[in-house]
Parts: C-alpha cells; structure tokens; sequence
C-alpha cells in the first residue's frame, strides 16, 4: 500500500521512499505508434532499426531504449548519438545500407538458433556497440569496463540472488575497476 512518504508491504514493513517508478518490464508498449511509422512494434521487439534507435524506414525518427539488456550509459549513449545526429555532426547511412546491416543483424541471430523476437538484445555485443555508435557518431566511447562490470555483476547475481546489490563498484581505468562488499541496511527482510 503506497502511503504519502513511503510504501507498506504485505508483511507489514514499512519503507519511506521519494519516488517509485512503475514500469512494464522487459516488454514494449509503444501502442502510440501506427502503421505510418512502418515498423514492426509488438511486446517483444521494434524492428527493422539500425543501431537498435533508428527507423530505418523513417530515418528521421528514433526511438532510444530499444537495446536490452539495458545499463543506463546505453540510453546516454543512445542520446548523445542522436544529438550529434540532429546537430549534423554526421550522416546516417543511406537505407539501403541501413537496412543491409540490420538484415546482416537478424540473419546473425537465426543462425545462433534465435527468434526475431531477439533483434533487439545485444547480448555479448554491448561492447562492441558502444564503440559503433561512438565511431559513427563522433561520440566519446563508453569505457569497456562497464560491460565487464555488467557481465561480472551478471554472473555473480545467480550465485548469490540476495546479496549481489551490496557491492559497490569504482572504474579506475578503461578495463579495470575495484570491487567491494556495503552490505546494506535493510529492514525488511525477504522471505522466500
């Protein structure tokens, strides 16, 4: 139950909190789009798009946080694409091309065995897209130590599903970090 300056949970616990954020999980809702936009929108993926943002079909429009699974610094990167993008700093591929790299993409995934329902995951290739977009669009590139980061923090949450958000994580270079256990104070517990 949401209360002015928190939330009750079924046990009883209370929490005070600012804000909560309601989101749908890992499924789009992009109901405001119709068939003008020429896109192929459902729950589970936006396609065809070049660079995970872009309609192909409708360059001009671009639609950020399509790229799962998602890290903050892949919507700042995103942003900072199409800002140089709209400023002029660079131009986009012609459709054509667009649209080659994008059929390169899915022809990719059905061959690992995937389904269309995956064009918009990046999987192991997040690195790899940051230093795309940051090549195309004349953008500072995001350190590879954050999808090491990610990909550890991926890993290591299986082994220890509780606790794995107690760590604390500082970049010291462009592939290093450090590492290290706050636990935090929780007061309610979970139980499963």
């Amino acid at each position: 139950m949401f209360l002015k300056n928190g939330v009750v949970f079924k046990d009883g616990c209370f929490e005070e909190v600012d804000d909560v954020i309601l989101c749908t999980g890992y499924e789009f809702n992009l109901s405001f789009l119709d068939e003008s936009c020429e896109l192929n929108a459902t729950t589970r993926h936006v396609v065809p798009v070049y660079q995970h943002m872009v309609n192909i079909r409708k360059p001009s429009m671009m639609i950020l946080g399509l790229a799962t699974p998602s890290i903050t610094r892949i919507l700042d990167a995103q942003a900072e694409y199409a800002v140089a993008l709209i400023a002029g700093k660079f131009q986009l591929p012609s459709q054509a091309d667009m649209m080659q790299s994008w059929l390169k993409h899915v022809t990719a995934l059905y061959a690992e065995g995937r389904k269309i329902d995956d064009a918009n995951l990046l999987f192991d290739d997040m690195d790899q897209y940051f230093a795309n977009i940051a090549k195309e669009a004349g953008i500072t590139r995001v350190a590879p130590v954050l999808t090491i980061i990610r990909d550890y923090d991926a890993n290591y949450r299986l082994e220890d599903l509780l606790n794995y958000r107690d760590f604390n994580y500082e970049v010291l270079d462009q592939y290093n970090y450090k590492r290290w256990y706050e636990p935090s104070n929780r007061s309610c517990d979970i139980n499963i």
